[in-house]
């Protein structure tokens, strides 16, 4: 394997990579081209490996393969632990199960060189090789996510039922922010919980901390939140 520094996606072999990889995200969005499609990835890749926290490692055969990771700085200071994650495996449609082992174990080798201790991988349902690979590896199934696709061309949902008033968030409203994330997450049992190398106390506040984040603007570009019109909130996006 050639373990390269690259500066973003205008390297050679990651472009041509990104251009091939069969899994863009929004593939299934028909609203986006590819084109489009090409251009999220792109910007996504390029952010991560032009921040000192990102790097990757491109396979030889021609590039068949490559890994995109990143270090997490917030998440390795919230748990105490050195954390990253492999932001993309990236693949030819046409490449060998070998070529993404190969990729996989090489992306594994430079977190672990990189001082990456715990390290978490997002991979597509339909990419059956890349989920092998990352298993053999000792990637573990913790978490789905699922993303639900409304066709504009469709007849209109139905209306629903107001409840109270939607509105901006206003920074008066984080205690309550707060307390609804406090009271909705109780009991709740995420990824981080079954992981036996992180504090149960730690994950507990995890979405604590996220909803105190969410209201300083930091998680998030826009809050919104609804009441009951006397300033009680129900709720919030």
């Amino acid at each position: 394997m050639t373990v390269e520094r690259v500066s973003g996606s205008d390297s050679e072999a990651l472009s041509s990579l990104i251009r091939d990889y069969p899994f863009k995200p929004y593939r299934h969005y028909r609203v986006l081209s590819r084109r489009l499609q090409e251009a999220v990835l792109r910007a996504e890749i390029d952010g991560a490996l032009r921040s000192q926290d990102g790097g990757a490692v491109i396979g030889p055969a021609a590039g068949q393969a490559a890994v995109i990771y990143q270090r997490l700085p917030w998440d390795s200071a919230f748990f105490g632990v050195p954390m990253g994650r492999i932001l993309y495996l990236l693949r030819r449609e046409g490449a060998g199960r070998d070529d993404v082992q190969t990729a996989v174990a090489a992306g594994v080798e430079a977190c672990r060189a990189a001082g990456i201790w715990h390290l978490a991988a997002r991979a597509d349902v339909a990419d059956a090789d890349g989920i092998a690979a990352l298993e053999d590896h000792g990637f573990r199934l913790m978490d789905a996510l699922v993303t639900y696709v409304y066709l504009p061309k469709r007849e209109t949902p139905p209306a629903v039922k107001a409840m109270g008033v939607l509105r901006p968030y206003r920074e008066e409203d984080a205690p309550q922010i707060v307390d609804i994330a406090r009271e909705a997450y109780r009991g709740f049992r995420s990824r981080f919980h079954f992981d036996p190398h992180l504090s149960d106390d730690r994950c507990d506040e995890l979405y604590i901390e996220w909803a105190k984040k969410v209201c300083t603007g930091e998680m998030v570009e826009e809050v919104l939140v609804t009441e009951n019109g006397h300033g009680e909130i129900h709720g919030f996006t």
